[in-house]
């Protein structure tokens, strides 16, 4: 079972976060990954997103059967249906929805794609599935940066998940609020 840890650097003293494997060391593709993130002086809570992410990722029993390395797009659709899917000891109702949330979900595949990506970039051999590319300039709109890819394939992420998007959370009815502070005895109306 793969852990998080919380790591201090003993110079800068600026935190930043490990994942440790079954025998309790350090998994050494994570933790390239993890040490790029905090020298890019990304927030300690954002690396150790990655980090949660990225245990999730190597302790997936569908990994098990092929390395990192060799994981493609259908090990990912598989780790998306696990991360859905509801624990053992569930009983899911009719109306029921997975373990995590799909904007979760798509978090967690965020920081995998985004270990992957860099990977990729450092030379190491991956899956040609997990790093998608895709042509900036379709159609007549033209994004504010535009000129600076022209045209040229950009990577983007190969999987995500549709979020519905709900409603925000709002408070009481404020008049009844009002209301509520007006009524005889209230401090309002005693002072």
């Amino acid at each position: 079972m793969c852990s998080i840890q919380r790591v201090v650097m003993p110079v800068t003293g600026a935190e930043s976060w490990t994942v440790l494997g079954d025998d309790g060391a350090v998994l050494a593709p994570a933790e390239r990954y993890l040490a790029y993130l905090s020298g890019l002086e990304r927030s300690p809570n954002t690396v150790r997103a990655g980090a949660l992410s990225l245990r999730l990722w190597f302790e997936f029993p569908g990994l098990a059967g092929a390395g990192w390395a060799e994981a493609g797009p259908d090990d990912v659709a598989r780790f998306v249906a696990w991360l859905r899917a509801p624990a053992e000891n569930v009983i899911v109702l009719e109306t029921g929805a997975g373990q995590w949330s799909a904007a979760t979900v798509n978090r967690h595949l965020a920081a995998v794609f985004g270990f992957y990506e860099h990977n990729s970039r450092a030379g190491v051999g991956v899956a040609e599935g997990l790093i998608a590319w895709r042509r900036v300039s379709r159609g007549s709109y033209k994004p504010f940066l535009h000129h600076v890819t022209r045209g040229r394939p950009v990577p983007t992420r190969p999987a995500r998940l549709v979020v519905t998007r709900r409603a925000p959370r709002t408070l009481a009815d404020p008049r009844a609020r009002v209301r509520s502070m007006l009524m005889p005895g209230s401090a309002l109306q005693s002072g």
